[in-house]
């Protein structure tokens, strides 16, 4: 076995292990005390990733680091989570192994293996009780993604044996010379990897499997949904990268032809649902679903290209969604609630939570010169070079969501630089919270400007 590969996954679990034995044998040391190590530790992973030998997928890995690392800022800055132990942060750091582990699978029981272990530890993370009156919502939310959750994981175990059954193999090498050979033309083997993408199309947020998100989103802790938004939509799609890249995508047309449904039907579906939003966690589900089609769009491109483009836009995203869910931790930290109206008067209230939020959604929606603006127009500009029905079809819904979308995002905004009452009081942003959101605005806007970095 290469321990080197998954040297990065072997380090994330043994901080999660000493973690928790940290919060139970150091009992005066605070719960977030032992967040802020694990924060740091995190943050030093990812600096040592940067000095690694190259391995498979490690600026995804890297990504996913990142990621993590601004996800635990925003949750040791969560009062409910606090009290609860520290039991919250070491899931999430079990989680991102498993996504790193996800990122680089190259076989389809190890695949499977990664999936569940992401999914079980968002299970609970989801379902996190808070103490408060609220803990009847969280559960909800929970026993909702737990429910979605055993049908994807069914289907995908499902797919998984009807590719073996088509192929003999499990293993993507593999998978991929015996579809060579014919055996990748076999109805059970399409049949197989349409129950696959249908499993991941979970945790992707991707019609028929979307219904859970805007639920979840709204009744789960809010560091739990940012997480669930940012981190674990990313390790998603590249999973599906990965999948196209090894050349497992059944032969032929219809393929990417199906891929491009499901990505128009996925991008009308969020970008209608989120119109009546007035809670602004189930506001930001529709939209996940909504980028989802957008993702999609560059995977039914077909080319390196559009494939770049995905990796663009997922980089971009996970720092603007983040950065939305920053701001809306901050507030419901302060007042208890997440609907539009909390946010009246957020300009004057805290300066920096009303432009973080002024940042991220107008990078949501697509406005230059933020990241956001390139992340739709390269995958639009490769489904208009491709042409034909589906390629101007694609491009032309993705623009129209892209303008129909101004209408929420700006409508958050409009409740964030309204007036408020001179009695409201100023809203705190702990150290932690403010350099969390520097990270992002700093990535939003250097990859607006300068995409060529990353490109």
């Amino acid at each position: 076995m290469d321990i080197y590969g998954i040297q990065l996954e072997i380090m994330l679990v043994l901080l999660g292990v000493a973690g928790l034995l940290v919060n139970v044998c150091v009992p005066r040391l605070s719960v977030r005390g032992v967040a802020g190590i694990l924060a740091g530790s995190v943050g030093a992973l990812f600096l040592y990733s940067l000095m690694m030998q190259p391995i498979p997928a490690l600026f995804y890995k890297q990504l996913l680091l990142a990621g993590t690392g601004v996800a635990l800022l925003l949750a040791m800055d969560s009062p409910s989570i606090r009290a609860q132990g520290a039991e919250f942060f070491s899931l999430m750091l079990f989680a991102a192994a498993g996504m790193l582990l996800l990122v680089s699978v190259n076989d389809f029981i190890c695949l499977f293996v990664a999936l569940e272990t992401v999914t079980l530890c968002f299970y609970v993370m989801t379902a996190f009780p808070s103490g408060s009156n609220r803990d009847a919502v969280v559960l909800e939310a929970g026993i909702k993604y737990l429910v979605m959750g055993a049908v994807s994981a069914s289907l995908t175990i499902y797919g998984i044996s009807y590719i073996y059954g088509a192929t003999g193999h499990t293993g993507f090498e593999a998978v991929r010379e015996s579809m060579m050979q014919g055996g990748g033309t076999a109805a059970a083997y399409r049949f197989g990897f349409l129950l696959v993408l249908l499993g991941v199309g979970f945790k992707l947020a991707m019609v028929p499997l979307q219904l859970w998100a805007p639920d979840v989103y709204q009744g789960a802790p809010t560091p739990a949904t940012a997480f669930l938004a940012s981190c674990s939509k990313v390790a998603g799609f590249v999973l599906l990268l990965r999948l196209i890249n090894a050349g497992l995508l059944p032969q032929g047309r219809d393929s990417l032809i199906l891929i491009g449904v499901l990505a128009g039907i996925t991008l009308l579906y969020g970008t209608l649902g989120a119109l009546a939003q007035m809670d602004l966690k189930r506001l930001l589900g529709y939209s996940s679903i909504a980028h989802a089609g957008y993702l999609l769009m560059g995977l039914a491109a077909g080319t390196v290209a559009g494939r770049v483009a995905v990796s663009y836009y997922l980089t971009q995203y996970l720092f603007t969604v983040l950065c939305a869910f920053l701001v809306i931790s901050a507030v419901a930290n302060a007042t208890g609630q997440t609907g539009r109206a909390v946010l009246r008067g957020l300009y004057q209230r805290s300066p920096l939570l009303a432009l973080a939020l002024f940042a991220a959604m107008m990078s949501l929606a697509g406005v230059p010169p933020l990241s956001g603006a390139l992340g739709k127009f390269f995958i639009l500009l490769e489904l208009v070079k491709q042409g034909g029905v589906m390629g101007y079809g694609l491009a032309g819904l993705g623009a129209l969501s892209a303008v129909i979308s101004l209408v929420f995002y700006v409508g958050v905004l409009r409740s964030a630089f309204t007036a408020s009452n001179a009695d409201e009081l100023t809203i705190p942003v702990p150290l932690t919270t403010r350099l969390a959101i520097g990270i992002c605005l700093a990535v939003m806007l250097i990859l607006g400007v300068w995409p060529h970095l990353l490109m």
